[in-house]
């Protein structure tokens, strides 16, 4: 029985779960209950013998959310939920984890339960991409539009282009007031294609708010390594 038993303290020791209490955590649960509704609880695992290595993992589950009944998109929820938590915070939280399990549990009469992962390195580079996240948001609010295109690849786009963007952008003025702040409210990693040839693209869905109403608005940024400059590879208003 001794090798048995023995096997089992090491199956019992591979994971390990408890819950998560620091102020930074609690905070981040109440934030993304508040916005999505519903409730968020959370907690961490601990890995040890695993392919990926030493692996500890911070889970949030958001059940019974409102927002699982709109065009909203599961990826758009998850994110945000990852993107609260690891904003929150401290360097040295940042450095304690290796990523960020987010749940979305639907009750009622259909039950499911959709599962997503990201890394701490994902949303480093998500962190990273924020100053020129920040500086298209005030090109689009100061109506330099000219300069907005500039970080797009001339291939991707036409002077028709340009012109059907204003006209947009010159309705939506009029109809929801002047654009004042903008929330990243998400994120999603993708592929598209410059010149026939297939680049990694980080999605940022943005609200942008104007004085009278919010828009939902996504930033296809070019997430190359090799390259030093950040380029912009769309732009779509959204949901």
């Amino acid at each position: 029985m001794k090798p048995i038993f023995y096997t089992l303290s090491c199956i019992l020791l591979l994971v390990s779960c408890k819950p998560a209490g620091s102020k930074e955590d609690r905070q981040a649960a109440k934030e993304i209950a508040n916005f999505w509704g519903g409730k968020c609880s959370y907690s961490t695992t601990a890995s040890f013998s695993t392919k990926k290595g030493k692996r500890k993992i911070f889970n949030l589950k958001l059940s019974g959310s409102p927002a699982f009944n709109t065009k909203v998109p599961p990826v758009v929820i998850a994110s945000n939920m990852a993107w609260t938590a690891y904003s929150k915070w401290t360097p040295d939280e940042k450095e304690k984890y290796t990523e960020i399990d987010a749940r979305l549990q639907k009750t009622g009469k259909e039950k499911e339960e959709l599962n997503y992962e990201y890394t701490i390195q994902q949303l480093k580079t998500v962190n990273s991409k924020l100053p020129f996240l920040n500086t298209c948001v005030t090109e689009l609010k100061e109506h330099k539009l000219a300069e907005l295109f500039h970080h797009i690849d001339p291939s991707l786009y036409t002077d028709s282009s340009i012109t059907d963007f204003t006209k947009t952008t010159a309705q939506f003025d009029s109809a929801y007031g002047r654009l004042n702040d903008y929330k990243l409210v998400g994120f999603s990693f993708s592929e598209g294609a410059v010149k026939g040839r297939k680049i990694p693209v980080i999605v940022l869905y943005v609200t942008l708010i104007y004085t009278k109403d919010k828009l939902q608005f996504s930033f296809y940024a070019d997430n190359r390594k090799e390259i030093n400059e950040t380029f912009l590879y769309g732009l779509r208003f959204e949901f």
